[in-house]
């Protein structure tokens, strides 16, 4: 997954290429997402003018943002 979103998208990984290399880092390093509170303030600095959490279960959120 990490080879075509990453050069799509200019993203830069730092956990890992494989699944079991992200297992390793994140048992090295921990594990820390941002909260969803931050993720949707971060959307909105980065000039999303809407920003909504659609569907949130189990600790995982389907977030929309839409620039105009």
């Amino acid at each position: 997954m990490w080879d075509i979103l990453g050069p799509a998208y200019n993203a830069r990984q730092r956990e890992g290429r494989t699944l079991e290399e992200h297992k390793h880092s994140v048992a090295e390093c921990g594990d820390k997402p941002g909260s969803l509170e931050q993720n949707m303030l971060w959307l909105q600095e980065a000039d999303f003018s809407e920003v909504a959490a659609l569907l949130v279960v189990d600790g995982r959120t389907l977030i929309t943002a839409v620039t105009l």
